[in-house]
């Protein structure tokens, strides 16, 4: 196992600090004030490319130990922590309609779909690295099919007869995942040759390249959800993705430590299993006293609130259970 890289780290925290303000916009608004066409699927390809970097060992990796670290890592905390949230779940929104509804969902990958698709596209991705022995080229080329495929059984926006409505643990944006799983791992892969490169005129290239497919997002007013998967042109959100993680990547890894974004990627696990409940909870409490939106500055205040609880909620699940500590100095 690879010791804890700090960009990855900062990245993780990063993404997640996007994440934590989406749904802080959401509850607290009430709608989405800064577009989500601008930050939130660039945020969520970044977690699945950095999966698929960790993917990379310089040695073999037994299929077996692969499954099992999924299992344990992943399916796990998926099982414990969407249980933990869905009593809670029925008495914030006043609907209960029985366990076997609460249960169906759970078993079924809808109570976080995030970490459902996580867990099958890493399923999916562990298989086809034994299948064809970690070779990029027949790899690379199931990616790009399940990228395709994505929008075909997915893409809820123009749907297509193969359109698969049932969407059983998130396999739509599985598929879409497994394309960025592999494209951290052929970015580590290559990791060496890149950072020849000069990074400053890359960053420039890929910050132009944004700013232009922002604008393009932007004045087409374009659909770019992640999941579910929702977007009006393909072509573009693949695009978008692509760049934009590039970008992150390219600037994090010479970012200087900055604590809280190191501490909230390591810990990005738990942030994300109450990503919507923190801020729904912060939102209800301000609504009691008061305090309602009234621009940045108290959409400012209701985010670092958020933030807060959710790192307080984070640090007590990591400091007094195992569910999601791993070894002290391995990746994850």
């Amino acid at each position: 196992m690879e010791k804890r890289k700090l960009w990855i780290d900062q990245m993780r925290g990063l993404c997640m600090i996007a994440i934590l303000w989406f749904h802080t916009e959401m509850y607290f608004v009430g709608s989405e004030v800064t577009p989500y066409a601008l930050y939130v699927q660039d945020a969520l390809a970044g977690f699945f490319f950095l999966s698929g970097y960790l993917f990379w060992r310089d040695e073999p990796e037994s299929l077996r130990h692969r499954l099992i670290s999924i299992f344990r890592w992943l399916v796990v905390p998926y099982f414990f922590f969407t249980t933990l949230i869905a009593i809670p779940k029925v008495f914030v929104y006043g609907r209960y309609d029985g366990l076997l509804p609460i249960a169906g969902k759970i078993l079924c990958g809808h109570a976080s779909w995030f970490v459902a698709a996580l867990i099958v596209a890493e399923v999916l991705f562990a298989l086809s690295q034994r299948l064809f022995r970690g070779r990029l080229l027949p790899m690379g080329l199931l990616a790009v099919a399940a990228m395709v495929a994505a929008h075909f059984v997915g893409n809820e926006y123009a749907p297509t007869p193969l359109y698969n409505k049932t969407n059983f643990w998130s396999v739509n944006e599985a598929l879409l995942a497994f394309f960025f799983l592999f494209a951290g791992y052929a970015y580590h892969c290559y990791e060496k040759a890149v950072e020849r490169q000069p990074w400053r005129w890359l960053a420039v290239a890929l910050l132009l390249m944004l700013v232009v497919l922002k604008a393009l997002i932007l004045r087409g007013d374009e659909k770019m959800i992640f999941g579910t998967i929702c977007t009006s042109c393909y072509p573009l959100f693949i695009l978008d993705m692509i760049v934009s993680v590039l970008f992150m990547v390219t600037i994090m890894k010479r970012l200087p430590r900055v604590a809280f974004l190191e501490w909230t990627g390591s810990h990005s696990l738990v942030y994300y299993f109450f990503c919507g409940g923190v801020p729904l909870v912060v939102s209800m409490m301000l609504e009691r006293v008061g305090f309602a939106y009234s621009g940045l500055p108290s959409l400012a205040v209701a985010f670092v609130l958020v933030y807060l609880l959710a790192t307080a909620v984070a640090f007590l699940f990591y400091r007094y259970t195992t569910i999601v500590r791993r070894p002290a100095g391995v990746s994850g």
